[in-house]
């Protein structure tokens, strides 16, 4: 699940003002920690296509499940 930095931090802001739930101690570490982990993971993505499914977090849920079922039946994983 890929989401840019500034989304993730405005995801968890609106999560902590609307129902209390505050940080862990990952989500407190500064934007450029965020976003050497999102380019270290999007770089492995990168290099091992075959391996590594990066889906867009932005889409709906639904969209996200659809696209997690196409690519489990393309890789033969799932059936149906």
């Amino acid at each position: 699940m890929d989401l840019s930095v500034e989304e993730s931090a405005q995801r968890m802001d609106k999560r902590d003002r609307e129902i209390g739930q505050s940080k862990d101690r990952f989500e407190k570490e500064k934007q450029d920690f965020h976003q050497r982990v999102r380019d270290f993971y999007l770089q492995m993505a990168k290099e091992k296509k075959d391996e590594w499914l990066v889906l867009d977090a932005r889409k709906s849920p639904k969209e996200i499940c659809q696209e997690l079922i196409a690519a489990l039946r393309k890789k033969g994983l799932l059936n149906g």
